[in-house]
């Protein structure tokens, strides 16, 4: 619901119960007898204080559960709005907990369609930074479906600190640190798991990968904050950084082995002889107008011919197994492409490819273990605190796409 409990109605009621709202840490359902059984109003003390020494949450009197599943089941017989009423639920509330409980809402939702006449309440009970908070001379939490008493070492301690993080704070590590984070980490996921390279000698790394995710110079207090709280997810942050650098030293191991290799450059020779040169011309007659091999030449690698720097161009396109070439040597390449393809593949470098492949590999698994661990992390927090984490105000990407003829495949 968009809607705060506050602002309830009917209608919203009956939504819970047509959806299987099902109880948490931070939701409750009570049917009317709560608050009308002997002894009710030292149980109403207990709950309201175990949500406000927790996460906060909402607790709704008129609405039955179902017992085994703990999903909104049925509305309940209603209260009259008289008895008890809403001002003798708060007068209750300030009496009986110690210390004041701040910012509590209650709403008398009128139950005009399904008990006329009748109410239900919705008790909004914020999250306490003044916890803990003592009911019936006991302190109580909420632990999975209920409120239990604090243990003697959770009091002390939440005497001892404030509360921490705050469902603000928490708020900003998802939106400035986990989901970052994760986006960028998918991002890279979805790059390895493909089988098409993204190498660019250019910048001597693979497109797509990041190797400053662990130590963003510029990434904001939240970032910092939520990293140093969780030294685990730092540490395996740094460890990412570390492989990809080792995977982007054995890529450009492998690309300068390719691209000084005898077997490119014969290639290149066979591939430019005039024979072969007029066998493309006869396939493209409109592109290829020379006469003779040097014209040819130009027409296709320009006046220099095939230098050093397209030679290398070729070894990455080669490497990367890209099947278009953005210049006039598109038709030299959609000809023997399939050849040049073959050649990293070949026996000289099979040793250094099948370490780019082990390393992917492990940068792949390094990739799925931070996933997992930041996704539980924030669910945990999520769960914990009653805050969405689904990306909301400026989830930033930190990712970065080398600039280059080869883009992101």
């Amino acid at each position: 619901m968009s809607k705060q409990p506050h602002e309830w109605t009917e209608d919203d009621l009956l939504s819970l119960i047509s959806n299987k709202a099902q109880e948490s840490l931070t939701l409750e359902f009570k049917a009317c007898g709560a608050l009308v059984d002997t002894g009710w109003q030292r149980e109403f003390a207990k709950d309201v204080s175990a949500l406000a020494n927790s996460a906060g949450g909402v607790l709704i009197y008129g609405l039955k559960e179902n017992k085994r599943t703990h999903e909104a089941e049925e509305l309940d017989a209603g209260f009259d709005p008289a008895n008890p009423s809403k001002e003798r639920l708060e007068q209750l509330i300030n009496s009986n907990i110690h210390r004041r409980i701040d910012g509590i809402r209650y709403n008398a939702i009128r139950l005009s369609r399904t008990r006329p006449g009748k109410v239900a309440y919705v008790i909004s009970v914020p999250e306490s930074s003044h916890a803990p908070h003592m009911a019936n001379h006991r302190f109580y939490k909420r632990f999975e479906y209920e409120s239990v008493p604090m243990e003697e070492f959770e009091v002390r301690e939440r005497y001892r600190r404030e509360t921490y993080p705050s469902k603000d704070i928490v708020r900003a590590w998802f939106d400035d640190g986990i989901n970052p984070l994760l986006s960028s980490l998918m991002s890279e996921q979805g790059v390895l798991s493909k089988e098409q390279w993204t190498w660019s000698h250019m910048n001597k790394s693979f497109n797509g990968l990041n190797e400053n995710i662990g130590i963003q110079l510029n990434r904001s207090a939240n970032q910092d904050d939520f990293l140093q709280r969780y030294p685990e997810a730092n540490t395996g942050l740094q460890e990412h950084d570390r492989a990809v650098q080792v995977l982007n030293g054995v890529g450009d191991t492998y690309f300068n082995e390719v691209a000084s290799s005898p077997l490119l450059s014969n290639l290149i020779k066979r591939a430019t002889s005039i024979r072969a040169l007029k066998l493309l011309q006869a396939e493209h007659k409109n592109k290829l107008t020379g006469n003779k091999k040097e014209e040819l030449m130009a027409q296709l690698f320009g006046s220099e011919g095939v230098t050093t720097t397209r030679l290398r161009w070729i070894a990455e396109y080669a490497i990367n197994q890209q099947e278009t070439f953005q210049n006039d040597m598109q038709p030299f390449w959609e000809r023997h492409r399939e050849r040049f393809f073959q050649i990293p593949t070949k026996r000289p470098f099979n040793r250094t490819r099948r370490r780019v492949i082990a390393v992917r590999a492990e940068l792949s698994k390094m990739n799925q273990a931070l996933i997992a661990m930041l996704e539980q992390t924030r669910k945990t927090l999520s769960q914990e605190h009653g805050v969405p984490f689904e990306e909301t105000r400026h989830s930033v990407v930190y990712e970065r796409y080398p600039m280059g003829l080869s883009g992101v495949y």
